[in-house]
């Protein structure tokens, strides 16, 4: 296509129009909040984002595992082996959020590793928030 310097350039795209791709929002209206926790442990990190009212090491969040929960949504906590103690974190717009996996304090995100994953605990059945 040829494109002469007289000629006024055309937009291809509307502005506006703006879409949010990062949408803090988790399941039942709740804030995500990316913070790290006083802490800085996974478990502490899964309870202010929707999982106050459960407790325990990470290993022991598996007596919390919906046994038909087979695909995480948005908000689910994940059960995950890794290390003596295991690991958790939340499900987060398509990603795996969670603290204290590249050291204490840190919060980090990244692909969930389905071969890590014990399991899930939904938040629209588990949540005490």
């Amino acid at each position: 296509m040829t494109v002469w310097a007289a000629e006024e350039p055309q937009e291809t795209y509307s502005s506006q129009f703006v879409i949010a791709h990062n949408s803090p929002k988790i399941a039942l209206g709740r804030t995500f909040n990316p913070d790290p926790t006083e802490d800085g442990y996974c478990v502490s990190f899964v309870q202010q984002n929707g999982f106050s009212g459960l407790h325990g090491n990470a290993n022991e969040w598996i007596k919390y595992i919906d046994p038909h929960t087979m695909i995480p949504q948005e908000g689910y906590a994940v059960v995950m082996s890794y290390g003596d103690i295991g690991h958790l974190g939340i499900f987060h717009n398509g990603e795996l959020w969670h603290q204290n996996f590249e050291g204490r304090w840190i919060v980090s995100h990244g692909p969930l590793d389905k071969s890590r994953v014990i399991g899930y605990i939904p938040s629209s059945v588990y949540s005490r928030n």
